[in-house]
């Protein structure tokens, strides 16, 4: 089995669709077919199942994946490491970060960063918090800025550096009758219709804050964006629990924030990268320069 094999396996695992996977590495269908059954003959037993259509991994696929990525990341790491020996001169990061968090200390630490040291390229993506998990494990991205998640499933492959606790608030319309209420329970929250974050994460931490303290909220709408469910709370579709850097960073004149003193409404922030993963040099630097940028 040589490299390029695991290349069109990968493709083919990850498309589940022979002409878009034959696309992707730059070969025709056929080729790609002929290239998957020389591999099954290899091995031994079918890695894909073929049902009309549609392609789906088998158990042996799925496993075969997996030691894939890992080859795969170790060549990565010594293609990493290899260019590292020209030090901070060139190279490349990307970055993955909640769209929340990416507005307040990110932009001021890229710029200082870029002053100085221009030929590093930086890519910097907005992603959900599962999707930065996601994209660490898969080396698509060096790091990522997101909400940590101690019950993750793969936590253990991971190093978390935690930066600050965020604290969730309640938002209101300004003429809302618990606009002008300092504290209210959240028995009361739970009289009126609410906005949810479709982010799964951010969803769960508030439905499970709220089972908590034996409230059951009625979710009026699920929306994918936090700026989304600002706007609608100033139209007064409802009320909405949200992260309180949303607001430091918004324009809110037409919303009241209210803070939640109730146990588990906070969320702690911090950086991702994957466990034994060789940093470059650029990586490292801008990792520094990052947690001392939010711990100051």
């Amino acid at each position: 089995m040589e490299f390029r094999h695991m290349e069109y396996f990968t493709a083919l695992a990850e498309e589940l669709h022979f002409t878009r996977a034959a696309e992707r590495v730059g070969i025709t269908q056929p080729s790609l077919s002929q290239q998957i059954r020389l591999l099954e003959d290899e091995f031994g037993t079918s890695l894909f199942d073929r049902i009309g259509k549609k392609t789906a991994l088998t158990e042996a696929g799925a496993i075969l994946l997996q030691h894939c990525y890992h080859i795969m990341h170790e060549l990565q790491q010594a293609r990493v490491a290899i260019r590292s020996l020209q030090g901070l001169q060139r190279g490349s990061m990307d970055i993955g970060a909640l769209s929340t968090l990416a507005t307040a200390k990110l932009p001021s630490v890229l710029m200082a960063f870029h002053r100085e040291f221009p030929s590093i390229k930086v890519t910097v993506r907005n992603l959900l918090s599962e999707e930065i998990y996601d994209a660490v494990l898969q080396n698509l991205i060096d790091v990522g800025l997101c909400y940590l998640q101690p019950e993750h499933a793969q936590r253990d492959q991971l190093e978390c550096i935690p930066l600050y606790t965020e604290r969730l608030v309640l938002i209101t319309p300004l003429q809302h009758p618990l606009a002008n209420v300092d504290a209210p329970p959240l028995s009361a929250i739970a009289s009126f219709p609410c906005l949810l974050p479709a982010e799964p994460f951010l969803r769960r931490v508030i439905l499970k804050a709220c089972e908590s303290s034996e409230t059951r909220i009625s979710p009026a709408l699920e929306i994918d964006s936090l700026e989304g469910i600002l706007a609608m709370v100033r139209e007064g579709l409802g009320l909405a629990i949200v992260p309180s850097s949303l607001l430091q960073e918004s324009h809110y004149s037409r919303v009241t924030a209210i803070p939640l003193e109730q146990d588990g409404f906070q969320l702690e922030v911090g950086m991702v990268y994957r466990k034994h993963k060789f940093l470059c040099a650029a990586s490292r630097v801008f990792l520094e320069r990052f947690v001392t940028a939010y711990r100051d």
